[in-house]
Formats: structure tokens, sequence, C-alpha cells
């Protein structure tokens, strides 16, 4: 699955269904120097346009004052899931700094002259996946797989088939043309070749629908379940994300519908009962609408023992609505309705880890809250916000017209820690 995965970055895939493949019999092949000149003008244009519907319709996007918020208050819980995250990511380094990079760098490690074995098809070189020096482990795994590109022409473009195992099965397709993008990745055959407990099928499509104007799409036709070494991920079918970024508006539409999912690393397991949202964004206000964690906790446990639980308005039909603003100064407003509460509980001896000072259990806003991301303060414009701890000595509630303020501080016994007090707002 390592390998699939990192066959599907390097090809700059990005998500519904692809095009149907030119069979193998009747496509038309490409000369390495064609595969690259196409590469470079269509990927790079996709690319581009991209690139340039992110930095047009994000530049003016608020939100960093809540996230900043949250992320401070629910550190503990941030720490844990990125320790969780981290083993997973890949060690193919990739160049990000322009899509003419990118293609540049396909060019010289996927598509080189040196790399053909056949008609359209280039043998990927274990350095790709296991860096350089590539270690003799990760060599016999890749040599074991025999992972391949063939490139067949198709009307407007070219088609890549990431070929793996001894009969070259194809479960990697990706079509691209100046204005898609599209994979579908086929883990029943994966799993075949790669010898590993693999089963459903995702997309994934990107179509460049003007300047500076994209679609993506993430699909999965049927629940996902992969297994490889000490690591389980499972997903519900469905269409998990749905995203129009319009930066000649600019403008935003995306619909958030991940099923359930669930993720176990060695002892570590993670478990979603949903993420589900509608989002909108015309160029200075976002809406949020139906924001939900599904019908159940967001549960992190270790070896088998509760350490981390998550509760999204548990009481209130575990939805809520939001609206977040910044005006020309950059101070931001987020207003929820009906209101928004956030439950946690964390077990510091599962988790291993030492208590801090206190541990944020609930934080209940009922109202609408705006200030300045990193200036450690949000004013109660009206309602309640009220955060609450363990020890609960260090809870504060805040009402309207005033300010909750955090201050770094350290405790009798050397410890770091952020004090909350209800103030005066200057």
């Amino acid at each position: 699955m390592k390998f699939a995965l990192a066959v599907a970055a390097a090809l700059g895939t990005g998500c519904a269904t692809a095009p149907a493949a030119a069979a193998p019999n009747t496509a038309v092949t490409l000369a390495p120097a064609d595969v690259r000149a196409a590469i470079d003008a269509d990927l790079g244009n996709v690319l581009a346009q991209t690139s340039a519907a992110v930095a047009a319709t994000t530049q003016t996007l608020p939100g960093a004052m809540s996230a900043a918020a949250l992320a401070q208050l629910f550190d503990t819980s941030a720490t844990a899931l990125h320790a969780i995250a981290s083993p997973m990511t890949s060690r193919l380094v990739l160049p990000a700094s322009s899509s003419a990079q990118l293609a540049a760098w396909l060019d010289l490690n996927v598509f080189a002259d040196a790399n053909l074995v056949a008609d359209g098809t280039f043998a990927l070189p274990a350095s790709l996946v296991c860096g350089q020096p590539a270690a003799s482990d990760c060599a016999a795994e890749v040599a074991a797989v025999d992972p391949r590109v063939r490139v067949a022409a198709i009307a407007g473009g070219v088609q890549l088939f990431v070929q793996l195992g001894a009969a070259h099965d194809e479960p990697i397709a990706i079509a691209l043309t100046s204005t898609t993008l599209s994979a579908t990745l086929d883990l029943d055959t994966a799993g075949k070749d790669l010898g590993g407990a693999f089963s459903g099928n995702a997309s994934l499509a990107l179509d460049v629908l003007g300047p500076s104007h994209v679609q993506a799409t993430i699909a999965f036709a049927s629940a996902i379940t992969a297994t490889w070494g000490g690591a389980h991920l499972q997903s519900a079918a469905g269409t998990p994300l749905t995203i129009d970024l319009d930066g000649s508006r600019p403008q935003i539409e995306a619909t958030l519908a991940l099923g359930s999912t669930s993720l176990t690393l060695g002892d570590t397991a993670l478990s979603l009962a949903g993420a589900t949202t509608e989002l909108g964004f015309d160029g200075h206000v976002l809406t949020l609408d139906q924001v939900s964690l599904g019908a159940a906790s967001a549960t992190l446990a270790k070896a088998g023992q509760p350490a981390i639980a998550i509760d999204l308005n548990p009481n209130a039909n575990r939805t809520f609505d939001a609206v977040l603003s910044s005006d020309a100064d950059g101070v931001e407003t987020v207003a929820v309705a009906p209101s928004l509460e956030i439950e946690q509980s964390i077990d510091h001896a599962v988790l291993g880890d030492a208590p801090p000072v206190y541990d944020v259990t609930d934080v209940a806003l009922d109202a609408a809250i705006h200030g300045t991301a990193g200036d450690g303060s949000l004013e109660v414009v009206h309602g309640t916000l009220a955060i609450a701890t363990a020890p609960a000595s260090y809870g504060v509630t805040g009402t309207d017209a005033r300010c909750v303020t955090s201050t770094p501080a350290t405790s009798p016994a050397g410890q770091s820690y952020d004090l909350l007090a209800v103030a005066t707002c200057q």
C-alpha cells in the first residue's frame, strides 16, 4: 500500500471517476519526450490554476482567530493527534514550490529515458520511494512489487496506469488533460499485488472551470479498508469532499461528508463517527451549516484503553451553524447558532504523558465573540463563553462586553501554562 500511495503522490494525483481507460492493445503509446511535453504543459496548467484559485479564495478567509483559540484550548489533544499522524507521513519528498518544478521533477525521476522498459512504460526506481541511498530492505520490497507507469495517449491528453506485481496489474489509473486531472484507485487489485488486506475503490477529480476556478471531488464508491504493517484504515462509502474554488469572484462552496472512519497505528486507535458541514464563502463572510462530528464521540484509545473523547454539541443534536467574518482591521467575529459546546476528556495515564496544570474539559459558546489572531483575547460581544477545566479553579466564564484573556504563566512546579481570566476589554 505504501508504494501505491507513494506512486499516486509522485504523479501529482488530484479526485470523481476517471475517463475510460484506453484498452492496452489499442492504446497509442508516446515517446518519452512526448510524455514529458504533455506532463509539463497539462499538469503545469492544472496545478497553476489550482494554486491561483486557492490563493485568491483564501487570502481574506476568516477563521484564524477561532482556529488559534481552539488549538490553544485543546493543545493536549492536538499534540496527541499529531503523534498519530506523523508516523504516517510518507518518506517521499516532492518539490512544492511551483507546478513547473514538480513537472521537472517528474520528468527527471519518473519519465526519464533511462527508466523506459517498454513502449510507453517506465519503471519506477527504488530511490523514488526509499530515498537516496535506498535502504536494502526497502529496495528489495520495491523490486518485489516491480512498480511501473504505462502512458497512453487519449483525446486531448494522456492517461497513466500504475502497474504493480508480476502480472503488471493496473490498480491506479490517472487521466490528464490541460483542464482535468482524475484518478481511480482499485484497492482490491492493489492488495493482491502488495500482499495486504485492502478493499474498496476511491476516485479523485480535479477540473479547471476557468481562470483561477477549479472544482475537486473525492469519492469512495465502496467502503475503504486498508491494513498494512501495524496500521489499519477504514472509511465508509460516500463522497467525503466536494469543493469549488472560484478565485475570480472570490467564492468557495464546499460539502464535507466524511462517513464513519477509523485509523489504527500500532496500539493507538482513532475513531470518528463522521465529519460533515456545508461551507460557503463570498469573499467576506464564511458560513458553516450543520457542522457535526457524527452521531457519537470522536475517540482516541491506546492499547484498548480510552484516552481522549471529544463530543460536539452532545445535547443539541450534535450539530451547529456558524458565521465568521473579518473587518478591515483584521478583527474577526464568530457567531454560532443555536449554540456550541465542545466536551473533552483526557486520560494522561493512558496517553503516558505528564498531566498539564489543567485540562480544558468543556467549552460552551452561546454568543458572538470577536478578536484578532494571536492577541490572546476574545471579546464576548453578547451571550456567554464558558470554559470549564480540571481542576475547576482554572476555568472562566465571560459574558456581554467582557473579554476572556490568556496570559503565559508558570506554575510553582515550573510548568508553563496559559492563565485564563475575564477582564474589561481594552
